[in-house]
């Protein structure tokens, strides 16, 4: 018997989980994806900006992270993985731009973090005066990340510093955020011992330096934003903690919809979902219109709210969960100069 599955959203969690359920459930499984935009990709988008791909609403992914890497290795693509060069970013805080500070993992200070000039003495003190704070932590447990972080840090790092670099890759407050899913490496490291937050950065800085491969130093600032368009400039992970495609985004989602080698119904909205005898009975179209699509399983990739109101008359308790979940907005501008009006930034970020 067919199996069939409908994966409600064409994001790229909706792609990659299409994806995903083509190489566990075989050739001969019906999976049909419901998109309501006439175009796949969700919030990532590449376009054409003065004759270079740009990827707007996300740019970039966490490299220190092993799945979208992983990803790429699985679909092909990891020639086309690049990083940003050299430039280095500035960050925007108390009335000052400075230089984002280094010595950080995702804004936790190691024992070697410089952050004067982006914090206050009193700031700075609270900062050194982290490690020796006696701490509370249960291995293959998780608290919420910024209660942590103001406890142990004060609020001028978590605010200056974490949350606004947390909240442009989560689309969170790091108020809403749990340590674990957002640091993996820091919670493994308190799993095994670490004393403080400043020692688990500590130990995740020394074991990426101990897995980092040989650095190319190559880079150009006028190409610090996406770092789409040459292998040339690039850094290799270890200087960088993002990483990009060649080409954008787009190389990415049109692998993830070729692999999964789905049906992709696009300006198709889903209404409802309602138990049926065979699983589950999806309602899509216009109200005076309706169509129904019955399958055996339902795959939710879309945000939030939509997830919410699907889920309220057959899941009410999950519905009232992602009903609670906190959503956080970003915005990309995108700007084309011509290189002999506009000198090239030495930073990204403000400037």
């Amino acid at each position: 018997m067919t199996v069939r599955v409908a994966v409600v959203g064409a994001g790229v969690a909706g792609l990659a989980a299409a994806h995903r359920l083509r190489t566990l459930l075989g050739p001969d499984a019906a999976i049909t994806v419901l998109e309501q935009r006439d175009r796949i990709g969700g919030v990532l988008r590449t376009v054409d900006l003065a004759g270079k791909p740009y990827d707007v609403g996300a740019e970039a992914f966490l490299a220190r992270r092993p799945e979208v890497p992983t990803l790429l290795a699985e679909l092909g693509l990891a020639d086309r993985l690049v990083h940003p060069t050299a430039a280095h970013a500035s960050i925007r805080a108390a009335g000052r731009t400075v230089a984002l500070p280094g010595g950080t993992v995702l804004g936790v200070p190691t024992s070697t973090a410089r952050l004067t000039g982006l914090l206050s003495d009193a700031g700075l003190a609270a900062v050194t005066a982290e490690a020796a704070l006696p701490l509370a932590w249960t291995p293959g447990g998780d608290v919420a990340l910024g209660r942590l972080l103001r406890a142990r840090f004060g609020d001028e790092l978590t605010d200056r510093l974490v949350d606004p670099l947390l909240g442009g890759v989560y689309a969170g407050r790091v108020d809403a955020l749990g340590l674990r899913p957002t640091m993996p490496a820091l919670a493994a490291a308190l799993d095994t011992g670490a004393t403080s937050l400043t020692a688990a950065a500590d130990a995740t800085v020394n074991g990426e330096s101990r897995r980092a491969p040989a650095t190319n130093q190559n880079g150009s600032a006028s190409a610090a934003h996406n770092g789409l368009e040459s292998p040339t400039h690039r850094v290799e992970a270890r200087d960088s903690p993002f990483g990009g495609l060649r080409g954008g985004y787009r190389v990415l989602l049109d692998a993830l919809a070729n692999a999964a080698r789905a049906d992709i119904r696009l300006g198709t909205t889903v209404r409802a979902i309602e138990p049926s005898a065979a699983g589950w009975l999806l309602v899509l179209g216009p109200t005076t219109a309706p169509e129904a699509l019955e399958v055996d399983a339902v795959v939710l990739a879309v945000p939030a709210p939509a997830v919410a109101r699907l889920l309220q008359p057959v899941a009410p308790a999950a519905a009232a969960a992602a009903a609670g979940i906190e959503l956080a907005s970003s915005v990309v501008v995108a700007l084309a100069f011509r290189e002999g009006d506009v000198p090239a930034p030495a930073t990204s970020g403000p400037w």
